[in-house]
C-alpha cells in the first residue's frame, strides 16, 4: 500500500478535530476525564494526519509509531498494511501524551479504590523536531523546546498527577532537574512511581518519572536520537 501526504497539516487537523467533536461522547464532570477526552481528540487527529501527506518542506521527518524508524517526509512510501496492523506515522518532533496505564472510566471518581483515567500520563517526545506543545481540555499545558544537548519540558496544570517522560537518546544525560533540583538516578528495578530518571540502553531512551501539578523539567547533556 502506498501512502502519500499532500494536504496542509492545519487543514487536516481542523477536519479531524471537527470529526472527533461529532463522535465524542459527553464526558462526566471532572478535569481528569476531560483531559482524557482531549488526549483522545489529539490522538484521533494524529491518526488522520498519518493517513495524509504533507507538501515538501512542511514536515521533514516522520516516525513509524510501531518501530521508531525515522523517515524523510515529502515523498511516497510503500508500507505493509495487514488487517491487524495499521500503518501509523507520527510527525517528527511531536509531543504525544498517552495514558501511562489503564484507568477506571465508569466507576465513581470518589471511590478511593478507583484508579481514575488520566491520573498518570506518558509523554513521548519524538525525534525530528525542536519544539511542540498541547493544551488539554482540563487546561493542562504541555510544551517542550530542545537545543544543543539540552531539553526543557514545561508542565502547567491545576492538579497533581504522575508523568512518565520518554526521550529517545544516544546516551544518558549529565543531569535531570525539576525546578532547579536534581532528580535522582534510578536503578532498573526501582519501585513503581518512584521519582527520578534512568537511561534504558537497550531501547536508547531516557525515562523520567515525576509527580507534579506544574513545573519545569531540564534534561542537561542529552543527545537526542535523530534516526
Amino acid at each position: 500500500m502506498t501512502w502519500t501526504i499532500s494536504k496542509p497539516r492545519d487543514a487536516w487537523l481542523a477536519q479531524a478535530k471537527a470529526a472527533w467533536a461529532a463522535l465524542e461522547p459527553k464526558a462526566p464532570e471532572g478535569s481528569q476525564v476531560r483531559d482524557l477526552a482531549a488526549i483522545d481528540q489529539h490522538n484521533f487527529a494524529l491518526l488522520i494526519e498519518a493517513l495524509c501527506a504533507l507538501t515538501p518542506g512542511q514536515v521533514s521527518q516522520w516516525v513509524d509509531y510501531w518501530t521508531g524508524q525515522v523517515l524523510t517526509g515529502g515523498r511516497r512510501i510503500r508500507a505493509a498494511a495487514p488487517l491487524d496492523h495499521i500503518p501509523l506515522f507520527v510527525r517528527g518532533g511531536a509531543l504525544l501524551p498517552l495514558l501511562a496505564r489503564p484507568g477506571d472510566t465508569l466507576a465513581p471518581a470518589t471511590d478511593p479504590a478507583v484508579h481514575p483515567a488520566g491520573a498518570a500520563l506518558l509523554l513521548h517526545l519524538y525525534p525530528g523536531g525542536v519544539r511542540d506543545s498541547i493544551v488539554l481540555a482540563g487546561d493542562t499545558a504541555l510544551s517542550y523546546t530542545a537545543g544543543t544537548r539540552r531539553l526543557t519540558l514545561c508542565i502547567g496544570g491545576e492538579y497533581r498527577r504522575g508523568y512518565e517522560v520518554e526521550i529517545p537518546a544516544d546516551g544518558a544525560p549529565s543531569a535531570v532537574r525539576l525546578d532547579g533540583r536534581a532528580l535522582p538516578s534510578l536503578p532498573a528495578h526501582a519501585p513503581a512511581g518512584a521519582p527520578g530518571w534512568r537511561y534504558d540502553a537497550r531501547h536508547a531512551t531516557v525515562l523520567i518519572r515525576l509527580q507534579v501539578a506544574r513545573g519545569r523539567l531540564d534534561v542537561v547533556g542529552v543527545r537526542r536520537r535523530q534516526g
